[in-house]
């Protein structure tokens, strides 16, 4: 039992078997060791030479022969938290190599790769995506109506200004444009109303250079799908671009 414990720690069988002899059995030379764990004597001498260098055992001479001893087990602790700080950076340094490995396999895949967000525990995952990691240089916000859209928190809109990616938010209806219009500069953004005639938006859709995401944002009740294909995307991205220059350029107000 205690052998496992052990070798959960990092030691081999034969770290262990040497380590737990000279916890119970005391000082003890390499051929009592070798006796007792039923290992051979040279196996025992490099044993022993890893678990000291790790601190744990030490040698001295005494009558012409050499006795190793086990250190105070509190040393154990040493090795557990140097395990943690190696195992910490480990999963630091894979998580900074994450996105790379992302991004190579979202370049080379040759089919649209689909993805359903839900509730409470996907809406961050989800924010991070379209606001944080946006390496888009424009993106298009289309809702149905203003009136009825509420903002992300300002964390997620201060990435995209801060990075400076521009939002276009387009929408079918809204009752005072102007509101929208004088806050358009702060943020980086442009409001755009369309005719439902021309452009129908039936669902609040995020239209980036890669991805499209389409469904209810709300925190609470999220439920988004999103199509990462980058030509639908850059067809729909350069239709969207089309659209709201075309508008602006009929627009005097903007």
């Amino acid at each position: 039992m205690l052998t496992n414990h052990l070798i959960k720690l990092g030691f081999s069988q034969g770290e262990a078997k040497v380590y737990i002899a000279l916890l119970n059995g005391g000082d003890l030379t390499a051929t009592e060791l070798a006796s007792k764990t039923n290992l051979g004597r040279t196996n025992i001498y490099n044993y022993a030479k890893s678990l000291q260098e790790r601190g744990l055992i030490a040698d001295y001479e005494r009558n012409n022969k050499v006795f190793f001893k086990a250190s105070d087990p509190r040393e154990l602790y040493t090795l557990l938290d140097v395990q943690k700080k190696e195992l910490n950076n480990l999963s630091l340094e894979h998580l900074n190599l994450l996105p790379r490995f992302n991004k190579i396999y979202r370049q080379q895949s040759k089919s649209p790769i689909m993805h359903l967000y839900l509730g409470k525990k996907d809406w961050k995952k989800l924010m991070k995506e379209v606001y944080l990691d946006q390496e888009s240089r424009e993106i298009f916000v289309l809702v149905p109506d203003l009136d009825d859209y509420s903002p992300v928190p300002p964390v997620y809109q201060n990435a995209l200004f801060n990075n400076k990616v521009l939002t276009n938010l387009i929408t079918n209806k809204v009752s005072n444009i102007e509101n929208f219009y004088k806050k358009d500069p702060k943020k980086n953004r442009k409001t755009i109303q369309i005719d439902k005639n021309i452009f129908p938006i039936t669902v609040h859709t995020i239209v980036a250079k890669n991805s499209i995401y389409y469904g209810d944002f709300s925190q609470n009740d999220l439920q988004v799908n999103s199509v990462e294909d980058k030509y639908i995307s850059r067809i729909f991205y350069s239709f969207l671009s089309f659209l709201t220059k075309s508008q602006y350029q009929s627009n005097p107000a903007n």
